[in-house]
């Protein structure tokens, strides 16, 4: 598919974001080519950031999922950054 990560990601966005219309979910800390890929590709970028032990908060991040586009894409990697 790619020839590393930071060519998937981008290839991610590519596919499943409109450029000026959709965003992504980021949880910082994290690897910091998703924001790289979504300025390139004029993609907006909400961030939840993680609870103290490094997992996801959910409570803080399904009030930032909207039901109608725009969208907001989050894709969940595991383990995540920097629990990896």
């Amino acid at each position: 598919m790619g020839v590393g990560s930071d060519e998937a990601i981008d290839m991610v966005m590519r596919i499943f974001c409109t450029p000026g219309k959709d965003a992504i979910l980021i949880t910082p800390p994290t690897y910091g080519m998703y924001t790289v890929s979504a300025t390139v590709n004029d993609v907006a970028v909400q961030r939840a950031l993680l609870t103290p032990d490094f997992d996801v908060d959910y409570d803080l991040v399904r009030p930032l999922r909207p039901m109608r586009p725009p969208r907001l894409h989050s894709h969940l990697f595991y383990p995540l950054c920097p629990r990896s």
